[in-house]
């Protein structure tokens, strides 16, 4: 397709990418002069009564989908046997791509990211709509006046897929399998795809941000295998300066049952707050009570045991059991009652 061709209403300006499924061009609605992503299923794909309904199905739901962290499903619709679906041009550039340029993200960068990822994938849940395909390739970051903004773009479009893939598994490969949650990776288990998965997937986008590697890293068919039974490793054993508390509450999302998982995608992201900021507050204690330890053990090494007694107490307001201090009030008590004897 030239750039000067159309599609309905839309003037192609350029294609951006292709695969097996669909092309992909940026177009101009030329009535509305909108820019879009127009996403246009391949021709062999036109005749096919499976792909059809689910077309219809799937991005009708798409189309109802409004929040600000969605890329907004303008219109669907079909012309000289082309199936087309017309979605907001956000610009930016993908997490991926992001994450490419940084490697990895701190646990305070991340968070707002996640928040609209999150919050955009619960609302969807809400709708009836499951993604299916979450990766860092369909979610983009752009820097706005209010800070980054996290937008999650292809809704609706993996049960297209799926259905494609049943007609043609051998020329239509998985999306991202990086992600893919473990009822995605055993065909014997499709039948528990749900809300969960697209947990799982927030799960290991949060694992990748932080980490700055998927949980899983092989060939398809390896990250295939893998997923479906092996836990990853942990995000501590990956990037050893993380929150060792960080552990458990990722390892959860990525949980191979789907019940063992967080029940939305806001719990998830509200206990990684929370983590943060306690382990912030421990931080800033310790920041506070080391030259406190200090000064007790220079009273210490002086005998001055009153004063080992005073800044002992006042290190345990703090922290109860901050390194040896209870024993060193224990031995200064002791060498106090000595002297009074």
């Amino acid at each position: 397709m030239t750039q000067s061709e159309r599609i309905g209403d839309y003037e192609i300006i350029e294609e951006i990418g292709r695969d097996s499924f669909a092309v992909d061009y940026r177009a101009q609605h030329t009535s509305l002069n909108r820019r879009v992503i127009l996403k246009v299923l391949h021709e062999r794909w036109a005749d096919d009564l499976n792909i059809t309904i689910r077309f219809r199905r799937e991005t009708r739901a798409a189309t109802r989908l409004r929040h600000p962290s969605i890329a907004t499903v303008y219109e669907t619709g079909e012309k000289d046997g082309q199936k087309y679906i017309a979605s907001e041009d956000i610009g930016g550039r993908s997490l991926r791509e992001m994450l490419d340029e940084e490697e990895s993200l701190s646990l305070a960068r991340s968070l707002p990211l996640l928040q609209h990822i999150a919050e955009a994938v619960d609302y969807a849940h809400t709708q009836g709509v499951i993604h299916a395909d979450l990766n860092t390739d369909n979610i983009f970051v752009e820097e706005t006046k209010r800070g980054l903004q996290t937008t999650v773009t292809g809704f609706g479009l993996a049960r297209i897929l799926e259905g494609c893939r049943a007609s043609s598994p051998d020329e239509i490969p998985p999306s991202a399998p990086d992600y893919l949650a473990p009822e995605q990776a055993d065909p014997e288990r499709s039948a528990e795809v749900g809300p969960a998965t697209d947990r799982y997937a927030v799960g290991a986008v949060a694992y990748h941000m932080l980490t700055g590697r998927p949980p899983f890293i092989g060939t398809s068919e390896d990250v295939r295998r893998v997923i479906a039974k092996d836990a990853p490793p942990t995000p501590t054993s990956v990037r050893s300066e993380l929150f060792e508390s960080l552990n458990r509450e990722i390892l959860k999302m990525l949980s191979k049952a789907p019940d063992d998982r967080f029940p939305s995608c806001r719990a998830f992201v509200d206990r990684l707050r929370q983590i943060m900021l306690t382990e912030s507050q421990i931080l800033r204690i310790e920041t506070r009570l080391e030259p406190l330890y200090e000064r007790l053990r220079a009273a210490e090494e002086q005998a001055d045991w009153p004063g080992v007694v005073q800044m002992g107490e006042l290190i345990q307001v703090l922290d109860a059991a901050y390194r040896d201090v209870p024993e060193l009030i224990v031995k200064a008590r002791a060498e106090i009652r000595k002297t009074k004897r």
